[in-house]
């Protein structure tokens, strides 16, 4: 019985020691090896990478700017969300295809993510709403389609939100409203955007970039928009917008 107990002990150790060891950062090379292989070289650090940040848990940086100039030609991979301890996804204008992986929404410690100027297409995943240390998110030149995902008005520490230059339809959603006072920056320009613009603007206090151009919108300019204080700019450029009454 003692020698039962005992190999039970050495055994739940074992698993403890390796349940709480930190991560070894190899995995996370391994992945990126996997992913571009011609720019992450397998059997080699990645952390040495220019394109890269490291900590000793893991990979915490991947930013890559134009790299399609050198030829380069990659897709997003669902495999980015395994690292885990990722800070920043920069992967702006490296003419990328296909969909944007609804995985991306478990990085959980991700700050910044910009996915745009490439040609992505499909739709916003809803997960990404479930970042809630997101800072910036910015997917705008791309090829998006379907609606503007009410998840993303319940991010708490954004600070700039960008799906400019798409092909985005529907409304805007009231939620909209739901945006932290830490939210300085809104660009929806350049979409197929229809409907009026909702009043919900008006709690938007620290908002000091909105630009709605460029869309379907229709009907009057809200007076609730004298409640943004902290506007620097603002483009509402559009065909059948109605001007304001007097007073404005």
């Amino acid at each position: 019985m003692d020698l039962v107990v005992s190999l039970f002990e050495t055994r739940f150790r074992k698993m403890s020691t390796e349940l709480l060891a930190p991560r070894d950062r190899t995995s996370d090379c391994a992945i990126l090896s996997a992913w571009i292989p011609s720019i992450f070289k397998p059997a080699e650090d990645c952390c040495q990478n220019t394109y890269i940040d490291c900590s000793s848990a893991g990979v915490t940086s991947l930013s890559m700017s134009n790299v399609n100039a050198n030829f380069v030609k990659f897709t997003l991979t669902a495999e980015l969300a395994k690292l885990s301890e990722l800070t920043t996804l920069w992967l702006e204008g490296n003419q990328m295809r296909g969909s944007i992986p609804s995985e991306l929404g478990q990085l959980k410690k991700l700050r910044t993510l910009n996915l745009s100027k490439n040609t992505l297409t499909g739709s916003i995943p809803t997960q990404l709403g479930s970042i809630g240390t997101l800072w910036t998110l910015s997917v705008g030149q791309n090829n998006l389609t379907g609606s503007i995902p009410t998840e993303l008005f319940n991010l708490k520490e954004l600070i700039m939100l960008s799906v400019l230059s798409n092909q985005l339809t529907g409304s805007i959603p009231k939620e909209i409203g739901n945006l932290p006072a830490t939210c300085q920056t809104l660009f929806l320009s350049n979409n197929q955007l229809e409907g009026s613009i909702p009043t919900e603007f008006g709690k938007l206090s620290t908002i000091q970039n909105l630009d709605m151009s460029f869309n379907k919108l229709t009907g009057p300019i809200p007076q609730q928009l004298v409640g943004m204080t902290s506007l620097q700019y603002l483009n509402l450029m559009a065909k059948l917008l109605q001007q304001p009454a007097s007073g404005f």
